[in-house]
């Protein structure tokens, strides 16, 4: 059975290639990555919903409602995040080889969003960072028992970096860690500023749902993700009309 994971974030739709394994891992970097960029599949969608809680040094725990809807088409995927109930981020990212990245905010007052005190950044969670440019592929390494290809992507402003844990049996990403760029520009400065790991999925049919993601940043604060509902189908079966909510 084919697999799809089904996140918040490309966020996210992965699409299970489940005949990887060692073909997998012995695919060339470039081979790997057109995968993970460009997932197979059928037009697909899903809503996701619950709260993401924030605990930071010296400061009381906060906690905020999520809500995510996305469609994927063999071109793009549209994804529709809504923070605390008036926080409205829509993302696009096409595949191909032109990729490109969309974002357009509203509900907020520039400079008063509260997602960024969570540490979410609304394009992290439908992970574009998957389509930065590759830089170099370092040793091979397991997140919570899954075996991974591991690369270093650059991000478009040049200064920051993601290094990406891939999953080689269903080309997922399942860690992400940002780093700033060393003033070398050839390797990665320190320790990273964030980290964002899936932690935790749900079958709904024949899909997988990421049902709990943590972000956490510096030592000093973390950010726990919880879906708590979830849905998704085909859309040639139809699709809900409150996969987005807010209209523009």
């Amino acid at each position: 059975m084919q697999f799809r994971f089904l996140t918040f974030a490309l966020l996210l739709l992965c699409t299970g290639v489940s005949a990887a394994g060692d073909a997998a891992r012995t695919m060339s970097a470039d081979q790997f990555m057109s995968i993970v960029r460009n997932p197979p599949g059928r037009e697909s969608w899903a809503k996701m919903e619950g709260y993401a809680m924030h605990r930071r040094d010296g400061a009381r725990t906060v906690k905020a409602p999520i809500r995510m809807g996305m469609l994927f088409t063999p071109e793009r995927t549209i994804a529709q995040i809504t923070f605390q109930g008036n926080e409205v981020y829509n993302i696009g990212q096409t595949y191909g080889k032109d990729p490109r990245s969309t974002m357009e905010s509203r509900g907020f007052e520039p400079g008063k969003a509260r997602i960024g005190i969570y540490g979410i950044n609304p394009e992290d969670l439908t992970m574009n960072f998957l389509y930065w440019k590759l830089k170099a592929e370092d040793p091979p390494d397991s997140v919570r028992g899954q075996n991974c290809r591991v690369f270093t992507l650059i991000a478009p402003n040049g200064t920051d970096a993601v290094k990406v844990h891939i999953s080689t049996e269903y080309f997922f990403p399942l860690r992400a860690s940002w780093h700033k760029i060393a003033s070398d520009g050839g390797s990665l400065a320190g320790k990273p500023f964030r980290v964002l790991e899936i932690s935790g999925f749900r079958k709904e049919k024949d899909f997988w749902l990421v049902s709990k993601l943590n972000l956490s940043g510096d030592g000093t604060w973390n950010t726990v993700i919880r879906f708590e509902k979830s849905s998704a189908g085909l859309s040639k079966n139809g699709v809900p009309e409150d996969v987005f909510t807010v209209s523009e």
